[in-house]
This record gives C-alpha cells, sequence and structure tokens, in this order.
C-alpha cells in the first residue's frame, strides 16, 4: 500500500472514530426510556480478530504488545465467557441462549508477532482461538510469517482450531473463477497434506468476499467463511458470511473493547445491494429494513460510512435508505449502523452507572481495483 494511500485510510480512520464518538455522546443523554428485546439478544456472541502483535511499523493491521495484554486482563477478570470458534459456532447453529459477553477469538495471517507475542499467552492460560494462515506464506518460509513446524506445533494444542486463508493472501474476491478455485483447493490440499485432516474453516483475505466467493466457498467444501465486517453474530447471520470485530491499535482502547464485546444483534432484512462486490457500480445507494420491535428506536439509529461526511439518510417506516449524492464509490467502504440501548447498571461497561450498549451491524463493500499484487497482505485500514 503507497504512504498516501495509507494516511488518506488513517486519516478516514480518525475521523470514523471521532463521529462515532461524538454520536455516544448524544445518545447518552438521549437514549430510547425503553429499551427493545429481540430473540437474538440471548443467542449472540462477539467474535474478535487480531493480526499483527507488537509490530508498530504495521499500525493499520497491528495492536501493541501492552494493548493485548491489557485486553487479556479484561477478558480474565471482566465476567466474559470465551469459547472455542467451534463451539461457538455450534451453539449459533442451534439457537443456544448463551451468556452475556460470550466472545471467540481469532488470528488472522499467522503473523510471527503473534507466535511470540501472542500465542504463548493464549496457551498459557488455556484460552481458545483460532489461527488463519496462508499455504504460500508456510511454504515459501517468508519472513514475519509461521513456518509449516509452527503451524503443526499449534495443531497439537488442545485449545487451538487451525482455518485457512486462500493459498495466496491477496484481494480473492475481483479473481477470476479459476484463480479463486486454484487458490482455494491449494489451501485445501496443503492442509489435508500436512494435518491429515479436511479443513472446515476459511478467512476471506482483507475481510472481502462476495456473492460468486461465497459461492465457489461453498462448493469447496468449506462450512463457515470469516469476514471483517462488524458485528455480533447470532441465529440467522449467513454462515459463510459471518462478521468479526477486527483489533488494531487505533481502536484497542478499554473503552471500545468493552463496548464491542458488549453489542447487541441489529437484524437486517431487504439489504440491497446484494453483493458486497461493487465493481461496475457508480452510485452507492443501500438499503434495510429494521425489525418491527425497534421501530420506536428508529430515531435514534446512525449509520456511517468511512470515508465520507453523514450519508443521507432517509427512514421510511422500518425502512432505512443511504445514499452518496455525487460521490464517487472508493474501493473500500465500510458501512456502519449502530442504535444505542439501555443497559442496566454494569461498571465493567463504560465504567458509568447507566452504561449505554449497542446494537451493531457493518458491511464492508469494495471494488475492483487497479493494480493488486498477489502476494499483498495489508489490512485494510477503514476500521470504524
Amino acid at each position: 500500500m503507497q504512504y498516501n494511500q495509507i494516511m488518506h485510510f488513517k486519516f478516514f480512520n480518525k475521523a470514523a472514530s471521532l463521529c462515532l464518538y461524538m454520536i455516544a455522546l448524544n445518545h447518552i443523554t438521549s437514549a430510547p426510556a425503553k429499551a427493545a428485546t429481540l430473540p437474538q439478544d440471548n443467542k449472540k456472541a462477539v467474535i474478535l480478530t487480531y493480526h499483527r502483535i507488537g509490530e508498530d511499523s504495521y499500525p493499520d493491521s497491528n495492536i501493541r504488545i501492552e494493548q493485548f495484554n491489557q485486553q487479556i486482563e479484561e477478558l480474565e477478570k471482566g465476567g466474559y465467557n470465551i469459547i472455542a470458534l467451534p463451539e461457538l459456532l455450534d451453539a449459533i447453529a442451534n439457537a443456544k441462549i448463551l451468556p452475556p459477553k460470550t466472545i471467540a477469538i481469532t488470528l488472522d495471517g499467522a503473523y510471527e508477532s503473534a507466535w511470540k507475542n501472542a500465542i504463548p499467552t493464549l496457551l498459557d492460560k488455556d484460552i481458545p482461538f483460532t489461527l488463519f494462515y496462508a499455504a504460500n506464506k508456510a511454504d515459501e518460509n517468508a519472513a514475519g510469517f509461521m513456518s509449516w513446524k509452527q503451524l503443526k506445533k499449534l495443531k497439537n494444542e488442545k485449545t487451538v482450531t487451525l482455518g485457512v486463508l486462500p493459498a495466496y493472501y491477496n484481494h480473492t474476491a475481483h479473481l477470476s473463477g479459476s484463480a479463486i478455485l486454484a487458490s482455494l483447493n491449494k489451501a485445501r490440499s496443503r492442509h489435508r497434506e500436512y494435518f491429515g485432516e479436511e479443513v472446515k474453516y476459511i478467512a476471506y483475505p482483507h475481510g472481502e468476499t462476495s456473492n460468486s466467493l461465497i459461492k465457489l466457498t461453498q462448493s469447496q467444501g468449506f462450512t463457515a467463511g470469516f469476514t471483517l465486517r462488524s458485528g455480533p453474530y447470532y441465529p440467522g447471520i449467513d454462515l459463510y458470511d459471518i462478521p468479526r470485530f477486527s483489533i488494531t491499535e487505533d481502536f484497542a482502547d478499554l473503552e471500545r473493547f468493552q463496548r464491542i464485546t458488549n453489542t447487541l444483534p441489529l437484524p437486517m432484512g431487504d439489504i440491497t445491494p446484494n453483493d458486497y462486490d461493487l465493481s461496475g457500480v457508480n452510485t452507492f445507494m443501500a438499503g434495510f429494513t429494521i425489525p418491527d420491535a425497534l421501530a420506536p428506536q428508529i430515531d435514534s439509529l446512525n449509520c456511517f460510512i468511512s470515508g465520507y461526511n453523514e450519508p443521507l439518510l432517509n427512514r421510511l417506516g422500518t425502512r432505512i435508505e443511504i445514499r452518496l449524492d455525487g460521490h464517487e464509490i472508493g474501493s473500500r467502504m465500510r458501512l456502519n449502523c449502530t442504535m444505542p440501548e439501555n443497559a442496566p447498571r454494569n461498571e465493567n461497561v463504560l465504567g458509568s452507572d447507566e452504561a449505554l450498549q449497542w446494537r451493531w451491524s457493518g458491511m464492508l463493500f469494495h471494488k475492483e481495483q487497479e493494480e493488486s499484487s498477489p502476494q499483498e497482505d495489508e489490512l485494510p485500514a477503514l476500521q470504524e
């Protein structure tokens, strides 16, 4: 990623974060008097994603070691229910009631810095996690990435689950069908060769997916696919479009961590556009319908698109429509929508007597880039 692109993304990261903070301050004083409850509220969990740990020269995909340790301490002392990803998927598939603050941890990229600075802590504390790796990085003994020897060692740990990225860690969603299949097949075959089993889970590089990529992922026998769009996971979400919250150093403060790990579902129906891939689309328009139970709170719903000021948002009953009139569609755009809920006293959430929980749903749109390297492994900086 070029320097000016990185600074462009980081500028909008910070602007997005400030916008969300100001929205929060506004709602703390004007939140709805009576919060709604949905059937999904006690059947949800949050999946956290870490990438680089302690590689301060990569701030867009890194979390500092002290931040990571602070979050682990919060997980240990804050009343969290940490479960392995396979257990979580089973619970959601069967609509099981889950304790509040249920989370699962994933590590994307199989970075050497995660091996050194995070995995020893997770193993020592018996905290389960899932690691997604790219086979080509291991094949090449690529600097900064885990080797097959290290991956094999992790496979023998009872608290570790291995999943894959496509073999080539690139912007897969815009490749031709044959190129995607080649990358998926190599990932599957290398996993089978080294571990003697079929791999079940795949994480989409940079969180980008599309209808065609999902269809190919299903056809290759994967049982679940993971994005980097924000929001909790709950019954009704497509198994190949599972949201995760990405943790990076600009968004790793404890207050935000407590907020996202307590998020509630914001179910959306009749979503348009029906594909995250906006290649060939010139004007951005999005829409969705929220459940009738949330209708009394619809005025408190806010949506933000990374890189833009307040979008044009229309509320039509329980239907929300969003437009970006006069703006060119960027190569990557996050759409995050949040709705505040009154929460009971909880000293572990934002430290206030009358803390807020948030309903949260995110989408990650993208379009084909003019230049793309098959070995590109930077994380999209559009976090909020």
